[in-house]
């Protein structure tokens, strides 16, 4: 599909006068790339603000308070999730077949030559290209064509509908949480959703002991099925108190404006231990941190985008529920 700018009166109208199919790809064939056939893509906030940014601009509202809103371009087609199967390819490609299925990451390009690609960091590429932006189109497609050092290998037993989102919400918490732990430490999950549930369960099966912070208290059947050893309020500032200090590894998909609350979630982390932020707040706020608990307690502070080429391919084969 692919977002075209009209006018507020056309979005009183079905939503399909403004998705339309995208147009057919010809592939080079002296190039490196690969046509895909989509089968399926994960649903993501990213690509969901994308088409209300759109629908802002169709009745003229000027608004930029979330980093994807502001640089959001039309026409666009977003969805960076993507399991699909190899249709057509250039003769120069040599990892994949004709039919095998394959999927890509948010990433459309790395360059294998800067500092950090050189250093596998290549989610950080100094020439990185998003799988859709201006010039590219995404996922919500019939098919989509992306170069052949950013296409993965998808085991044909791997279930694309459950799995398509840990191309990159898995891979968003999966990375961090390898990076920077350890066997049998404790972790507090904070925010148990489309990132959060997906943290539980990677952490418990790096070994770790987890905690999730939710306001769902009643799901904690379901949460504790996921792999928490116990559930506890992501808001409440007594209980939050309680349990300052305990957790060698958080890690925070949320992002709470009240300062005290979202303080008291820094402060959960143990001496030495690591506090990793992935849930990501309006362009117009900057992060509250708790500076003199962080430098008395000599608190790693962290950030994580979605993980490199090397982590998202792994996480493939990372057993996960029905994945």
């Amino acid at each position: 599909m692919i977002l075209k700018k009209i006018n507020h009166k056309q979005m009183l109208q079905p939503m399909c006068f403004f998705l339309t199919p995208a147009p057919q790809l010809n592939i080079p064939t002296n190039t490196k790339n690969y046509q895909m056939k989509i089968l399926e893509l994960g649903f993501y906030f990213q690509d969901y603000v994308i088409v209300i940014a759109f629908m802002y601009e169709a009745y003229g509202i000027q608004t930029c308070n979330n980093i994807y809103l502001c640089h959001s371009k039309y026409p666009s087609c977003p969805g960076h999730e993507v399991v699909g199967i190899v249709e057509k390819m250039g003769k120069n490609v040599k990892k994949f077949n004709i039919g095998q299925k394959v999927g890509c990451s948010p990433q459309r390009w790395m360059c294998q030559q800067c500092e950090q690609c050189l250093k596998g960091n290549n989610q950080l590429c100094s020439q990185n290209i998003e799988l859709y932006d201006d010039n590219n189109f995404g996922g919500y497609s019939t098919h989509i064509q992306v170069p052949e050092r950013m296409v993965f290998r998808i085991p044909d037993t791997f279930n694309d509908a459950i799995g398509s989102p840990l191309l990159c919400a898995g891979a968003t918490v999966f990375a961090p949480l390898k990076r920077y732990s350890k066997p049998n430490d404790s972790c507090a999950v904070i925010g148990i959703g489309g990132l959060g549930h997906l943290a539980v369960q990677y952490a418990a099966k790096l070994g770790m002991t987890v905690t999730a912070f939710t306001t769902s208290i009643n799901r904690q059947k379901e949460i504790k099925q996921l792999g928490a050893s116990k559930l506890s309020s992501s808001i409440n500032l007594e209980s939050l108190k309680s349990e300052t200090g305990k957790y060698n590894i958080v890690i925070n998909t949320l992002y709470i404006p009240d300062e005290d609350v979202f303080k008291s979630h820094q402060r959960l982390t143990a001496p030495t231990g690591t506090y990793i932020q992935v849930g990501l707040p309006s362009s117009t706020v900057n992060l509250k941190l708790d500076h003199a608990y962080i430098i008395l307690n000599q608190i790693r502070v962290a950030g994580s985008l979605y993980g490199s080429y090397s982590e998202t391919e792994v996480i493939q084969y990372f057993k996960l529920g029905n994945t």
